[in-house]
């Protein structure tokens, strides 16, 4: 999946469970979209830098 497709797939992910929770995981995300840890935490990491998200908090 490209990065950008990737990014977008996220935002909807959060959008759609924003009234649930704020606090969502990497894991959660990777699990959701079918990817790795990894490229979830890259991806959250790169929506912070583009001011998307305001912040992450990441344990592993």
């Amino acid at each position: 999946m490209n990065k950008f497709l990737l990014k977008i797939k996220i935002v909807e992910t959060l959008l759609s469970i924003k009234k649930r929770t704020r606090r969502i995981s990497p894991l959660f995300i990777a699990r959701a979209l079918d990817i790795s840890i990894e490229e979830a935490v890259l991806s959250l990491n790169q929506l912070v830098e583009d001011n998307i998200l305001e912040q992450i908090y990441c344990v592993r």
